[in-house]
């Protein structure tokens, strides 16, 4: 018989053994890429990868074959290579280049076989086999991977917290449109959650665009292994250089957007690559509502989100709560959006849910028709669990702001819940409240006193600032890589 824990096991002694030997960062990205060509090579073998053309030097049994010879980074290397230039249609050349099994973090020569060769004889394990084979396994253990691994690096770059995922998935399964887009995927888990459940008669298309080249790899590789295979993930600078365009100057538009931004952007509109970019030059138009200050990256995507909603579109973007009601330029575009009619729900979500960050969150749910003049503010204060160092959602509370979400879609409803506090507030009463968005502006909701030890504060405090130096750590190293290529 077949369990997942076997399954994860396997997978996670292997990750223990990279993050023991590799000098910089924590290697997610070789133990992903070594479990995606044991993947693509059993399915293959069992006649169930007929999307993709599998090259003989991609085959994991060769790779095997060969995991004592000298050269066995090299070999994996070309065996990544060779697969995406074997499925030219499916993927750019590149997309696992940022992935090199010679990279010095791996230690000497001799250190770097060693690894290497173990794992995949570690991978090769048959209760391993047997998992990639399963429906679900293969996309659940990676999200589980992940998750790990955003708890030990103490940072969400790469990683938004479950929860707050499947809230937003849940929500946007009400959509029913056939395509999906992440301009910030990072791994691209959103999207693979926000197309799972949906019935359709035509395939779901997914899109996705990342900065940091390691995520656009492990997004395309985790999207693969869910089994959605009518997936484009693409490289580059979002607000600078977006890729997904009609012509020069109209993006092209998408039937459901989701999206967690990246919050401690020191200057949105600065990117080596592309250094003569100006916002109030952007082709797109997308900052004639205002442009963001350089500090507030928020309202740079959000403008662009709503320039790439179609006629029908939704988006459920995860913002900082200060977007909701700063000053300074952003208050003017929060005005014209909700003169717009364009903001259709604002949910509280409580401090310290997103990794390496304490500040409070909120989703904001942005819709091209509408039919209502009123917008559903909704507090998450009782729907809070307490889950090691960060707040989560119940499961209680997400299916509670679904409950009310839906009543207030379809019929002007609020039905009353235990977990969660909402109310529907006409636009004038938002003109009145100078078009703020935050919630607790509209729900003045006692939030249920919390008792905690001086331990547990300093463990908090501890925790915060170990994240802290993690994200500034890795924005430098992304700053310095960024510049790196720019000189090249």
């Amino acid at each position: 018989m077949f369990f997942l824990g076997n399954y994860k096991e396997v997978v996670w002694n292997v990750a223990e053994m990279f993050r023991k030997q590799i000098l910089s960062g924590t290697g997610k990205q070789y133990v992903l890429a070594l479990l995606f060509l044991r993947y693509l090579s059993v399915n293959a073998k069992k006649g169930k990868v007929r999307k993709y053309i599998l090259p003989e030097e991609s085959r994991y049994d060769f790779l095997l074959s060969q995991n004592k010879a000298r050269n066995i980074g090299e070999l994996l290397n070309t065996a990544l290579k060779a697969f995406t230039e074997a499925n030219p249609k499916q993927f750019s050349t590149n997309v696992f280049s940022e992935i090199s099994f010679i990279d010095p973090v791996f230690g000497t020569p001799e250190q770097r076989n060693a690894l290497l060769s173990q794992a995949l004889v570690d991978l090769n394990a048959g209760s391993l086999e047997v998992g990639l084979l399963q429906a679900h396994y293969p996309g659940e253990s990676i999200e589980q991977f992940l998750a790990k691994y955003a708890e030990l690096e103490k940072q969400g770059v790469f990683f938004t917290p479950m929860p707050i995922i499947e809230l937003i998935a849940k929500l946007a399964l009400r959509n029913r449109g056939n395509s999906i887009y992440d301009p910030v995927c990072g791994t691209g888990t959103m999207l693979i959650k926000s197309c799972e459940r949906r019935y359709s008669d035509t395939p779901i298309s997914l899109y996705g665009q990342d900065l940091d080249p390691i995520s656009l790899a492990i997004a395309t590789m985790n999207i693969i292994m869910h089994g959605n295979d009518a997936c484009d993930i693409r490289a580059g600078n979002t607000i600078t250089n977006p890729q997904f365009t009609k012509d020069a100057r109209t993006l092209q538009t998408f039937d459901c957007i989701v999206a967690c931004p990246p919050l401690a952007l020191k200057d949105w509109t600065q990117d080596p690559e592309h250094p003569k970019y100006r916002p109030e030059e952007d082709p797109f138009n997308r900052f004639s509502r205002g442009i963001p200050p350089v500090k507030r990256s928020d309202w740079a995507f959000l403008s662009h989100i709503i320039e790439s909603l179609s006629e029908n579109g939704e988006a459920f973007v995860v913002v900082s709560e200060g977007t909701l009601y700063r000053t300074i330029i952003e208050d003017k575009i929060r005005k014209n959006i909700i003169l717009e009619n364009l903001v259709h729900a604002v949910i509280a979500l409580p401090q310290n849910m997103l990794y390496g960050s304490a500040v409070a969150s909120a989703i904001i749910v942005l819709k091209k028709k509408r039919n209502m003049k009123e917008i559903l503010f909704i507090d998450t204060a009782h729907g809070v669990a307490r889950e090691k160092y960060r707040n989560v959602l119940s499961y209680e509370a997400i299916n509670d702001i679904f409950d009310v979400y839906s009543a207030f879609s379809d019929e002007k409803r609020i039905p009353e819940s235990k977990y969660i506090t909402a109310k529907s507030i006409d636009s004038i009463t938002v003109e009145v409240h100078k078009y703020t968005l935050q919630v607790s502006e509209y729900i003045n909701d006692e939030k249920p006193q919390e008792w905690r030890s001086i331990e547990s504060i300093r463990e908090d405090i501890t925790h915060t600032e170990d994240a802290l130096k993690q994200q500034s750590k890795l924005i430098d190293e992304l700053l310095k890589t960024l510049q790196k290529k720019a000189k090249q």
